[in-house]
């Protein structure tokens, strides 16, 4: 297949992956050709897969055409029979930016490590790091996005007793201050901090 800008023409560089459908077990992933953005996978035992694409600053695809943070119920099966190719499988990643920031507690000093910090919706969820910093990638340019941290986690990012605030300064989504990413400058939006009650 190939991977390609959005206008379904201008090569990428980015990684193609393949896991097994029905368990979701990773069989592993493939960088694709910079020059002319094709790749070929295999060979793969016979079966039905789920193939991504992802490529920096641009949004992560299921195939066919479904964009991360979707349900990979809702990707397209993907059929390989023993001894033939099967092509066709192709990407045209829309871009990407990112909003990073630091949570600190309530003095505005004291970085907190292990905060959950997510776009309202979910699907983008990310841990503050040992120094309270945190990175938010592959978010979709020109939508209101509304930045939450804190309140209750997951397994892995547990929180603690911090209320969940929305950026910036709000204690609810209504009273957010939306984020709006857009191509170029404003792709890359840094310093989105909290100070956490």
């Amino acid at each position: 297949g190939t991977m390609t800008e959005a206008d379904g023409a201008t090569p990428l560089s980015g990684d193609v992956c393949v896991e097994t459908y029905a368990t979701s077990t990773q069989i592993g992933c493939l960088g694709v050709d910079p020059v002319d953005g094709t790749y070929t996978f295999g060979p793969l035992p016979a079966g039905t897969y789920r193939v991504s694409g992802n490529a920096p600053d641009h949004i992560e695809m299921w195939f066919d055409s479904v964009n991360f943070p979707a349900d990979p119920a809702l990707a397209t099966p993907v059929i390989v029979t023993a001894g033939a190719d099967t092509s066709g499988i192709d990407f045209a990643l829309a871009p990407a930016g990112s909003i990073s920031g630091t949570v600190f507690a309530a003095d505005g000093s004291t970085p907190q490590a292990n905060i959950p910090v997510d776009i309202e919706g979910g699907g983008y969820g990310r841990c503050t790091e040992a120094d309270g910093s945190f990175a938010i990638n592959g978010l979709p340019l020109g939508t209101a996005l509304i930045l939450h941290a804190g309140g209750v986690g997951w397994p892995e990012c547990p929180g603690g007793t911090h209320l969940q605030e929305w950026w910036e300064e709000a204690a609810d989504p209504g009273s957010a201050d939306p984020i709006t990413l857009s191509l170029g400058a404003g792709q890359h939006v840094t310093a989105r901090n909290f100070t956490l009650e």
